[in-house]
């Protein structure tokens, strides 16, 4: 213990940027365990970036998250989503084209889309940081003949999509189910305006649940174990116009080990 605390103040003063690189050739060179002692702490200066390098080198989150994932099967929390998803575009009167998933993994939640809206979407787009979870997870759509369309991208500095859906301003349907909880407030802001300019029809957010109060009373976005955050998505999406129609807050009540903070949403001028 006392090698691995010195190893890490060592580490610490080199650059950061020399550490990341080292670290990367340490995960291309099967040696994880390097990799996490070189940029561990990161996880209290810039969360973002620690955990874009965890899932980008598909690191322990990334690693268990894409293993219990079937394009078959939803958890407990995820299976009430898009529920609730498709009982929000009933009430709305919404029809659904296409659909953007920021933080797709393998396409999962893609696939439950495609299968369960009728007509089925023409476009079914996803980008994640995870290039593990994003080749197995187009193999197996591609190998069912699904339309969806995996792509490698991070929401801190979102891809453009307009040449993959030609002619076509806007999605249906735009979901980000977990991602902003590795965000601070302020990155978690400029995401929640992004991915509101790219709706046409209903914005799903969805985040920890703060278990002290519910998430829409919170003045600033309260820090949680494992250097993530629970946010303030209904200020968020008042910032950025849009209108919320649908959230569920479940405080420290868990769904299949995970706490429920969800908040739909539409632009303005709908």
């Amino acid at each position: 213990m006392f090698r691995r605390a010195a190893r890490r103040l060592v580490y610490r003063g080199l650059p950061l940027a020399f550490r990341l690189r080292t670290a990367a050739l340490a995960c291309h060179w099967g040696a994880a365990r390097w990799s996490l002692a070189l940029i561990g702490d990161l996880a209290q200066r810039d969360p973002a970036e620690f955990h874009a390098f965890l899932w980008r080198h598909h690191l322990a989150a990334a690693r268990t998250f894409s293993a219990t994932r079937s394009l078959d099967e939803l958890v407990p929390s995820r299976r009430l989503l898009v529920q609730d998803i498709l009982a929000a575009l009933r009430v709305q009167a919404l029809s659904v084209d296409s659909v953007l998933d920021a933080g797709c993994s393998s396409g999962f939640l893609l696939r439950h889309f495609e299968c369960a809206l009728r007509p089925a979407p023409q476009f079914l787009i996803g980008f994640d940081l995870d290039a593990a979870a994003l080749a197995a997870g187009q193999a197996e759509l591609t190998a069912r003949g699904s339309r969806c369309r995996l792509f490698p991208g991070d929401l801190r500095q979102p891809p453009q999509f307009n040449p993959l859906t030609p002619a076509h301003a806007g999605f249906d349907l735009v979901v980000c189910a977990g991602v902003l909880r590795y965000f601070s407030e302020a990155a978690a802001r400029t995401a929640v305006s992004w991915l509101m300019r790219q709706t046409r029809g209903l914005l799903v957010l969805t985040g920890p649940a703060s278990r002290g109060c519910d998430n829409g009373t919170l003045t600033a976005s309260q820090v949680l174990p494992h250097a993530s955050f629970a946010h303030n998505f209904d200020a968020m999406i008042a910032k950025a116009q849009g209108r919320i129609v649908f959230r569920r807050w479940q405080g420290a009540q868990l769904c299949g080990g995970q706490t429920v903070y969800f908040v739909f949403a539409r632009p303005d001028q709908f």
